[in-house]
């Protein structure tokens, strides 16, 4: 869209949006679309608006609300990552404050970091589907160190670019920061130094966000070692550079997945939970599901490079938990031979499918699902009923299982196989 076309565009706008709330209270992004269509404008989404003004839909229809315009970009009315991030400053009152003005301070600014927590860790991403999705669960990418499968991460890349029903999520230590690893006896292996790794990591993110089915991310320990020790978050200047629109939370995401506007997922992402086991690499999501707040259909974490499913029934509900291994090769990272760690880190990726018409979820390694979609829901039979195997969220009374199988496996035996 030219900029000269910007005024015939607000009237298109207001236009579509007067047949939206004529129709329904709450208009949603594709009663928007369809409205647009009938008509008759010369743009048929909300994309022109993304790209001239830097909102979302959700941004342009609070506008709408108001009847402001243009519409304001969300980041310059609400505080950014620095507001929650482990390194958020407070300004102090100039000199000598008296009590009741150092107390007035205090309560100014935990009402200001609760109110942006709140609609940072709290996002919600609106999909329009025919058939089932699939979330790639990403975990611990490490970029900077010479131990990482980099050509799995293209892999994974590649996949994003060539199948429209396919999305990714990351768990965090997407850096291996080598800011850290200058001070530690490991010394520096990799062939980039900091500020070369943040440019790597940069330019992975931003083909990632390029493919426009990147939808989360949490940041890991790895991550949020340069702002501990300078003041400055390498992964939250990441984030606002290139993937500004990709939901982002420093330590806890929780998404909210609509397809169709008909069924949502909760996903929660985070880098580490407690509870983890020797004996069993899921234990900690499974155990997260009984005892965090929140609701979650699916949790998923990472940090221990140790990777496995579980599943559970849990408040009438089947709830899933995935543990992502690394994309550090355990024979290939000092660390882990040094320890002896036993080599557990057998998926750094898993995927969760979701269905649009009713409630159920799969989870499976990440190989296997690409074959089920690509077999069982290809275009001649997408708009069949999927198949029975699968179970609806919702029902059943299975005690909780974990796996760990490999990607030859087939999706059930993926997801009821015990440890």
């Amino acid at each position: 869209m030219r900029k000269a076309d910007l005024t015939n565009a607000q009237a298109f706008v207001r236009r579509a949006w007067d047949v939206c709330v004529s129709r329904k209270e709450q208009p949603t992004v594709f009663d928007f679309r369809r409205a647009l269509r009938e008509i008759g404008a010369p743009f048929g989404s909300e994309r022109p608006f993304e790209v001239h003004y830097g909102v979302t839909w959700s941004e342009l229809r609070e506008a709408l609300q108001r009847g402001q315009w243009p519409p304001t970009k969300q980041n310059e009315r609400r505080p950014t990552f620095e507001a929650i991030g482990p390194n958020a400053h407070t300004l102090v009152p100039a000199g000598e404050a008296s009590p009741a003005e150092c107390w007035k301070a205090l309560v100014s600014a935990s009402k200001t970091r609760a109110v942006a927590a709140d609609e940072m860790r709290h996002r919600d991403v609106q999909i329009a589907t025919k058939g089932p999705i699939g979330v790639i669960v990403m975990g611990d990418m490490h970029v900077g160190s010479v131990g990482v499968d980099y050509d799995r991460l293209e892999w994974i890349l590649s996949l994003l670019e060539g199948q429209d029903a396919l999305f990714a999520v990351s768990i965090g230590d997407i850096l291996d920061s080598m800011i850290w690893r200058t001070v530690m006896h490991e010394g520096r292996k990799s062939p980039v130094d900091f500020p070369g790794e943040i440019r790597a990591a940069a330019d992975f993110l931003g083909r990632l966000y390029k493919t426009g089915r990147f939808i989360g991310v949490c940041a890991g320990n790895h991550d949020l070692i340069s702002g501990k020790l300078t003041g400055l978050s390498a992964l939250d200047g990441v984030m606002e550079s290139v993937c500004k629109h990709v939901p982002y939370h420093p330590y806890q995401l929780d998404l909210n997945i609509t397809l169709n506007n008909e069924v949502d997922y909760h996903m929660r992402l985070r880098h580490k939970v407690t509870g983890n086991s020797s004996w069993n690499a899921a234990h900690g999501v499974g155990k997260a599901h009984r005892f965090d707040d929140g609701d979650a259909d699916i949790i998923c974490a990472g940090h221990t490079h140790r990777s496995g499913v579980t599943e559970m029934l849990h408040k009438g509900r089947m709830r899933y938990g995935i543990q992502v291994g690394a994309y550090k090769v355990s024979a290939l990272d000092d660390y882990a031979l040094e320890n002896g760690f036993a080599n557990e880190n057998l998926h750094p990726d898993y995927m969760v499918l979701l269905w649009p018409n009713k409630r159920r979820i799969e989870t499976m390694p990440t190989k296997t699902g690409c074959e089920y979609l690509t077999s069982k829901l290809s275009p001649t039979t997408r708009s069949t009923t999927p198949s029975s195997r699968g179970r609806e969220t919702g029902t059943g009374s299975r005690s909780t299982t974990s796996s760990s199988a490999t990607d030859s496996r087939s999706p059930r035996a993926a997801s009821r196989r015990s440890r």
